[in-house]
């Protein structure tokens, strides 16, 4: 066997495509879908005199089409997967027809291992849709929000229990309208971490995290640029006594550097709790709790620390339904707000439920319903909606 040949096993081996070590596989599930959507409040306003003050108009309430195209793929070989999910879809509103846009989605991946002892996972992501109403600085024009996203996490096993966990990250936001209270960002982010993974049923260690971004500003100073850090530590752990049961969990510390604010070295305690339980073949539930501080991304806004709950679950009475419900609770307290010159208390909770009727392997048919109530000391960020929506999608699945 030549020396040539020999590199080519080796790599082969150690990337599982060797003859009789890997194979080959794709999915291809090509689509199309259009849902109808009733939303009683589209601008988000915090009543029908609002809606009347900002636009003369007290009608909030409209019906909207969306249509959408696309394909999910995933491609495996070996130890390797990829996959690329990319959908283009097209919005019309029946009443405010000046909201129509056109949007995206793409993101896709690899999942990557060589031999036993190094794994890997790349993501990229590209989302265009409309902008949230709640954060228009009372203005109700139309502006579109660009995010691009890309990071890469590796595990390399260091002696037989214990990982390393090196990081990184970037993300670019862009909003197409100038006077949005929004701004523009770009962030990047680094971490590290190193845990004690075992043999048993739990995994502890330790992972510290650095971002650091500017907001770019988009009216009145177009191009003022303000910077922050952010440095994080955190004790991460999992806890998996069964199949059926995960507890993943982290608690630790950010401190939070914000330039050209008042308050500049905001800290807080920060972490996590998800915990998810298989009761039987037919339901599996969540739930978790966290809090975070981040800088607030629109003018007049320091940091931000966010805690909230939140819990679901799926429901499969039947092999053609699925019923899936979500609801959550989140307070976010707003350091240093110029908006009141005070510290601000926001709070917003809501439902979502959805069920999937998938008569045929090619159709699927799902209905929603969703309501939001969002309370704020500062009364233009108050409102209460509710969504409605049917979405027929038809499959074309290749194999």
């Amino acid at each position: 066997m030549s020396i040539d040949r020999n590199w080519k096993m080796a790599l082969a081996l150690a990337f599982g495509v060797a003859p009789g070590v890997g194979y080959a596989k794709l999915e291809l599930v090509p689509y199309v879908a259009v849902e109808a959507q009733h939303d009683d409040n589209v601008f988000r306003d915090r009543d029908a005199d609002e809606a009347e003050a900002v636009r003369g108009d007290r009608q909030r309430a409209d019906t909207l089409l969306r249509y959408e195209g696309g394909v999910n793929s995933l491609y495996s070989v070996g130890l390797q997967t990829f996959n690329l999910n990319a959908a283009v879809n097209k919005v019309e509103y029946d009443r405010f027809s000046e909201l129509d846009y056109k949007g995206h989605n793409i993101d896709g991946g690899m999942k990557w291992q060589i031999g036993s002892l190094v794994k890997g996972d790349l993501k990229l992501s590209d989302r265009r849709e409309l902008q949230d109403f709640n954060d228009t600085n009372g203005s109700d024009e139309r502006s579109l929000r660009d995010d691009t996203e890309g990071s890469l996490s590796i595990n390399i096993k260091v002696l037989s229990d214990f990982e390393l966990r090196p990081r990184g990250g970037a993300r670019r936001t862009r909003y197409s309208r100038g006077n949005s209270r929004q701004q523009d960002l770009d962030e990047e982010n680094y971490g590290l971490g190193i845990s004690y993974v075992g043999r048993g049923t739990m995994a502890i260690g330790v992972e510290g995290v650095i971002r650091e971004g500017e907001f770019i500003r988009r009216d009145p100073a177009p191009g003022q640029v303000e910077e922050y850090e952010e440095t994080t530590i955190q004790l991460v752990g999992r806890w998996s006594p069964g199949e059926a049961t995960s507890l993943d969990y982290a608690i630790g510390s950010s401190r939070r550097d914000n330039e050209g604010v008042d308050v500049k070295n905001d800290s807080t305690v920060v972490g996590m709790l998800n915990v998810s339980r298989v009761i039987s073949v037919k339901t599996n539930v969540y739930a978790g709790l966290y809090r975070a501080i981040s800088s607030a991304d629109r003018e007049g806004e320091s940091s931000t620390i966010g805690t909230g709950v939140n819990a679901g679950g799926t429901w499969k009475p039947t092999q053609l339904i699925s019923i899936n419900a979500y609801s959550f609770y989140q307070r976010e307290d707003f350091q240093n707000s110029t908006l009141i010159n005070a510290d601000r208390e926001d709070k917003l909770k809501g439902i979502h439920l959805s069920a999937v009727y998938s008569p045929r392997e090619w159709v699927n048919v799902t209905p929603s319903v969703g309501w939001e109530d969002r309370k704020s000391e500062l009364a233009s960020e108050e409102y209460e909606s509710f969504i409605a929506g049917l979405q027929l999608k038809l499959l074309f699945p290749i194999r």
